[in-house]
């Protein structure tokens, strides 16, 4: 599994200003840099740390990756790069093609991942890097408003680190009002409290983390050969203003949305679902407020599809946590065969 590199992402850790001037000589030297990282395949993003919404019409990204001949040929990157956005005022995730966001994608002549004669494949030798900047207000439709996002890249199999904006209008961000306005209404946040938990050792796990992240799971289905599509995890994440219940009077405090991503090669826009996870308790919560949760779900059940045999990657996301990839594969042998009529 491919992870970012510390090092790769302090390369493009620039000052907020240097992300609007990212010139072909810029790149050019940020290319040159990685080139030499010996062994590292991975990909890395950047972008400011503060956008100001009034001085400005878009949102750019720094995107660099170094991959070998073989991994490009096993997986395509222009096929498979997604770009994930949290907002981490309300914890909801909007997920896009990262080259061509909502239009229709044009990949003529662009090859499969993986094509053509698997004894021809290139050798696990020789490295390429690319550098692009991305305008991410265009890519997913940000609303250009006061606010804060996160935002990771993936490409299948491979996971970028995660980079944090503040979006704000003449220096000014989100009133008070504006944030209270978020939380959920505490009739709907009630409803969740009888919600169905899983396993105790998985809470045991969530209280056990040291600091904000997740550990995920795939576990095997009832039935013999079934797919390991259910899905368990345990995550510390600090809460959104639009996590918490209204007044905190009832039994849930709060509400974290967990977004379930579920890529299969050759998308670039993987499959999506979202879970709600109550947090219980009596003590009153306040935005920024680290808390244990676990949580499961059925994967096809949460995704309401039969997943065709294939290869997936699952990644769950939680505000500015996100977790995976795990590998799910789905043999057809893993199907219950049909009844003859």
């Amino acid at each position: 599994m491919q992870q970012h590199s510390d090092l790769a992402a302090s390369l493009v850790r620039l000052p907020d200003a240097d992300f609007y001037h990212l010139d072909d000589a810029r790149l050019g030297a940020l290319q040159e840099q990685m080139i030499t990282m010996g062994r590292y395949e991975g990909m890395v993003i950047g972008m400011p740390a503060v956008a100001d919404t009034a001085r400005g019409e878009t949102l750019p990204l720094l995107w660099a990756v170094r991959a070998t001949n073989l991994r490009n040929w096993r997986v395509v990157g222009k096929r498979n790069s997604a770009l994930v956005v949290s907002d981490l005022l309300t914890g909801k995730v909007s997920v896009q093609d990262a080259y061509f966001g909502p239009k229709k994608q044009n990949l003529r002549g662009m090859p499969m991942s993986a094509e053509g004669d698997p004894a021809a494949r290139p050798a696990p030798r020789g490295a390429t890097v690319s550098t692009r900047v991305l305008d991410v207000r265009g890519i997913v439709n940000l609303p250009w408003q006061p606010g804060r996002y996160a935002v990771t890249m993936l490409m299948h199999d491979w996971k970028s680190n995660t980079a944090t904006v503040q979006l704000l209008r003449g220096g000014a961000g989100v009133g008070d009002a504006a944030l209270r306005a978020l939380r959920w209404p505490d009739s709907e946040a009630a409803g969740l409290a009888n919600k169905p938990a899983p396993p105790a050792e998985w809470q045991a796990k969530a209280d056990a983390l040291a600091g904000p992240g997740m550990v995920l799971e795939l576990v095997p289905a009832d039935g013999a050969g079934a797919p390991r599509s259910l899905l368990r995890g345990a995550a510390r994440v600090a809460l959104a203003p639009g996590n918490l219940a209204a007044d905190g009077k009832g039994p849930v405090q709060a509400v974290l949305r967990i977004t379930l991503l579920v890529a299969s090669i050759d998308q670039a826009k993987p499959r999506k679902t979202e879970l709600l996870v109550p947090v219980l308790g009596r003590a009153a919560l306040k935005a920024g407020d680290v808390v244990p949760v676990a949580f499961e779900a059925q994967l096809e059940a949460a995704l309401r599809e039969t997943l065709p045999p294939a290869t997936y990657q699952v990644y769950a996301v939680a505000n500015d946590v996100v977790a995976g990839p795990l590998e799910l594969a789905i043999a057809p042998s893993a199907r219950p065969a049909q009844a003859s009529p």
